[in-house]
């Protein structure tokens, strides 16, 4: 057990273990306030719920479904930066600077979507100091997962880079299942590929 234990932490070169479905660790009556402060819609496949350059003035919250997250490298290329799932919160680091929009969001399905206007969601944390401590811990651990893969997609071998990619996502949306763990992520080879810096072909 001990030897197993130090593998994984091994591959997951000491991630934070912070799950990443915000609304399923919010109480009742927290979610209740949260979903009362914005607006629901369903959004078609390819739909885009921001892209890079416009106004940052909501964040989102994903009850169902998934998005894409990317940026548009220099070379034209589509980076993938993450997925959200449902539970996710997403949209809301520019936001909270009412800034531009840094990156795409898209819908990889038919996500219901909560959008809620900055200044809605402000008084909402205000209500709710609980809730900004969970969302500092997803988002701090966000950008540690990035820039972790922008550390090892130059020095690592493609194998060690899936195997992470692995445990990362059992950490956040896997449940246990007798000895093993399932996920209920849905995601292609290519998807799988672009997010650790390797060819559908080797993912296959």
């Amino acid at each position: 057990m001990k030897q197993r234990k130090s593998e994984y932490d091994q591959v997951m070169g000491g991630l934070s273990l912070v799950p990443w479905n915000v609304l399923e660790q919010l109480t009742p009556a927290q979610f209740r306030d949260l979903d009362k402060t914005g607006s629901t819609r369903k959004l078609e496949k390819g739909d885009y719920i921001f892209r890079s350059g416009e106004s940052a003035s909501c964040v989102y919250f994903l009850k169902s479904g998934k998005v894409k997250v990317s940026s548009i490298a220099t070379s034209g290329k589509e980076v993938i930066l993450w997925f959200c799932f449902g539970g996710d919160i997403f949209g809301m680091a520019e936001s909270m600077q009412c800034g531009e929009r840094e990156v795409n969001a898209q819908a990889c399905n038919h996500p219901e979507v909560l959008s809620i206007p900055q200044s809605c969601f402000n008084s909402f944390l205000f209500e709710h100091p609980q809730v900004m401590f969970l969302l500092l811990q997803v988002v701090t651990s966000r950008l540690r997962c990035l820039s972790d893969t922008l550390a090892n997609v130059a020095g690592e071998q493609v194998n060690k880079r899936f195997a992470r990619l692995l445990f990362w996502l059992c950490t956040r949306y896997g449940q246990s299942e007798g000895e093993g763990m399932v996920m209920n992520v849905q995601l292609t080879h290519q998807e799988i590929a672009d997010m650790i810096g390797a060819t559908r072909q080797t993912i296959t």
